[in-house]
Formats: C-alpha cells, sequence, structure tokens
C-alpha cells in the first residue's frame, strides 16, 4: 500500500527492550523516536514546502524532481531516511532465530554458496561503507538475489530491484552498543532478521508484484479524494506560515513550523514533556 503525505511515523512491531541483548533499549529509542521520527517531520515539512503533496513516499525516492540541487538533495534525504528506516524497523523481529529453509534462504545459498558466506559477504559491504550508507539484499525479479551498498540515504533503483532486506549502517545504529566493530554490529543484526517477512517479499518480487517497505505495521495512507481540497488549502501562501500541528496525531509528534522563535521553543518543550509517557526504558 502506498504512503502519502501526511507522512507517521510507523510504531515498532516490538517494545523497546524487545531485542536486548543484540540491541539495547535506549539505543532502539533514539534510533526509532529521534532520527527517524525527525526524518518524517522533516519529509513533511519539505513536500509542503516544494508542493508536493500528491507524490507517494515511493515517488519521493525513487522520482526526479525540478529543484535546485541543495534542495533536491535534502528532499532525496528525507524521503530516503523515511523508506530506508521503515524497511530496517519492519525486518528485524524479537524472536527471529536462525535463518529457515525456504524460498530465499534458497536463493542466498544458490547465490552466495550457503548462508555463512552470505553473512561473511554481507561483513565485508558493511566494512566497505566509507561514512555512512546502507547494506542491501535486493531481488532482481526472477534473475537472484544480489548484495549492494549506498551512501547516506540514498535508495536502490525502486523500478530495476525489489529490496528484501537492509542493515542500518549510520553510527547512531551501532556505536552506542558497538562502537567501531561493525562485524559485531552485522552480527548482531543478522541474528534479528526477519525471515519471514523477508521471503514473503522475495515471493512478491517474483510474481512482479514489489512489497514496499514499511511491512505489515507500518501506517501508510491512501488520500481520499475528498480531502484532496482541504490538503490544498493547507499549503502556505508564498512567504506565509505554516502550522503543521495536524500532521502528526501523537502528541510526541505535534511540531511547529513557524518563523516564531517563542511558539517554536514551546512546541519542543510539548515534545519532549511527553516522554514521561513512553514505557521505562530500563527493563
Amino acid at each position: 500500500m502506498e504512503q502519502y503525505f501526511p507522512f507517521e511515523v510507523s510504531e515498532l512491531p516490538y517494545s523497546y527492550v524487545g531485542l536486548v541483548p543484540r540491541c539495547d533499549a535506549n539505543t532502539l529509542y533514539y534510533h526509532h523516536d529521534k532520527y527517524y521520527a525527525e526524518a518524517v517531520y522533516e519529509l513533511n515539512r519539505l513536500v509542503v514546502r516544494h508542493r508536493l503533496t500528491d507524490r507517494s513516499l515511493r515517488q519521493l525516492v525513487s522520482e526526479d524532481f525540478n529543484l535546485p540541487a541543495a534542495q533536491l538533495n535534502r528532499l532525496k534525504s528525507a524521503a530516503g531516511a523515511v523508506y530506508n528506516h521503515q524497511l530496517f524497523f519492519n525486518g528485524i523481529a524479537c524472536k527471529a532465530g536462525a535463518p529457515p529453509f525456504n524460498r530465499l534462504t534458497e536463493a542466498i545459498s544458490a547465490s552466495y554458496g550457503s548462508m555463512d558466506r552470505f553473512q561473511q559477504l554481507l561483513t565485508e559491504a558493511a566494512e566497505s561503507i566509507i561514512g555512512s550508507g546502507w547494506v542491501w539484499l535486493a531481488a532482481e525479479g526472477d534473475r537472484g538475489v544480489h548484495i549492494s551498498t549506498t551512501e547516506n540515504n540514498d535508495v536502490v533503483p525502486l523500478a530495476s530491484v525489489s529490496p528484501l532486506l537492509i542493515l542500518d549502517m549510520w553510527e547512531h545504529a551501532y556505536l552506542p552498543m558497538n562502537h567501531f566493530d561493525k562485524a559485531a554490529y552485522v552480527e548482531d543484526w543478522f541474528s534479528l532478521i526477519d525471515w519471514g517477512k523477508a521471503n514473503e517479499r522475495y515471493l512478491a518480487a517474483l510474481s512482479g508484484a514489489a512489497v514496499g517497505g514499511s511491512g505489515r505495521r507500518c501506517a501508510a495512507f491512501e488520500r481520499p479524494a475528498e480531502s484532496e481540497k482541504s490538503l490544498r488549502k493547507s499549503l502556505p501562501p508564498a512567504g506565509g506560515k505554516y502550522n503543521m500541528t495536524a500532521l502528526h496525531s501523537k502528541k510526541r509528534h505535534s511540531l511547529f513550523l513557524t518563523h516564531s522563535k517563542k511558539l517554536r521553543k514551546q512546541c519542543f518543550r510539548s515534545f519532549f514533556s511527553s516522554s514521561s509517557k513512553f514505557p521505562s526504558l530500563s527493563g
């Protein structure tokens, strides 16, 4: 199902302590509720600014837009961060276990010789990234599966391949737990892979109907026809102010875009005061 503006932060399909000891609660909380949530907020702000509220998330990461280079880079980075993080969080599970034998693992073994060899190559791909980026396993229809990497928040060409697995190689994902030991981080992530969901994506790729990166638990929206007019009215006039209170239903994501410093401070104060309602991170 395609996702449209206003984009919302998808809930985690597990608790903050669900990935312990592979990932501690604080790391997961800041990764999801800070970095990913801020990317969603930034994407909503940019699509309003550039009059792109009629584009889906998939279109935003795949299509080219007639914008100045700096503005296009910010838009693509925000859209890629949202798309990639949704696939990342929904691609792991708290009780994943060892890889089962299914169509996907059979294809992986056929391409790379064994699952151990596949994990080794994933580790080499992760360690080859200079700076920040992502490691992907993607299916090219019925022509096999391939490991690839992208820099920053770039996305693999969705018109050509279907993402199956993705590994976040930004420092906020692995530095708190694994420091600079990327191999240990890959091993922890590998043990959390939800092979059932990955296999579903692979079967969809074989049938020609790619599954979106958000998975089943993502908050995805198809805009009703009657809301188009109201969305158009909500766009800010040239040089005007825009209030984004209604873009997120949850209080902790109700941030305001405004030129008023006073109102902005009040907004962030409200955002952080609501954090007391979050579940305890101590486990």
